[in-house]
């Protein structure tokens, strides 16, 4: 059973990862993972796809790296 999970800009664990985001091209598509551990979410890590890749080839959730940080601002408001 899959228990990682897309970690949303609005996650308590958001400002864990903002950082790293930050220092990656802004024009990247990035999957940001949390996992369960102990029934408590942590952070599984942020990947940044390839620029001649495409996400529609993954199952996990990529977004651009300046849209998620976008969203995240906004909800740091």
């Amino acid at each position: 059973m899959d228990n990682t999970f897309h970690i949303k800009p609005c996650s308590a664990l958001a400002s864990e990862v903002a950082d790293e985001i930050r220092a990656i091209n802004p024009n990247a598509f990035v999957a940001i993972r949390g996992e369960m551990f102990d029934g408590k979410e942590g952070i599984y890590g942020v990947f940044e796809l390839h620029p001649d890749d495409h996400p529609s080839r993954y199952l996990w959730r990529y977004t651009l790296a300046k849209d998620w940080l976008a969203d995240y601002e906004e909800n740091a408001k």
